[in-house]
Formats: C-alpha cells, structure tokens, sequence
C-alpha cells in the first residue's frame, strides 16, 4: 500500500508533522504507550484493549 513507507521515514514524517503542527514530538513507540495509558486511566478493561495492541488473551 505504501511502497516507500519504512522505520525511517515513518519516523521522519511523524518528527515533519508535529513540527508543524507545534506539537511535541513523540516516537511511533511512544503513541503505543500513550493510548494504552488512557484507556487506563479511564478504568478500560484490560480484555478490550488486548487484541488491539497485540497481546494474546488469557484463558
């Protein structure tokens, strides 16, 4: 789907963004840990945030 797309330049087109935008820079990595924090803080259960960030379910 996006041919040119890779660590690099994903990392260089978020740093162009939040330039411009007058945002704080964070890394791909960091939005990850980001979301997960305020899915916490608003007591989301840990089962519905799981698939979406990649850890397997508990049985």
């Amino acid at each position: 789907m996006f041919p040119n797309l890779n660590d690099s330049s994903f990392k260089g087109a978020i740093a162009r963004a939040c330039k411009q935008a007058g945002a704080v820079h964070y890394q791909p990595h960091d939005l990850r840990h980001r979301r997960l924090s305020l899915w916490h803080g608003r007591a989301s259960p840990l089962a519905s945030s799981q698939p979406v960030l990649g850890i397997p379910a508990r049985r």
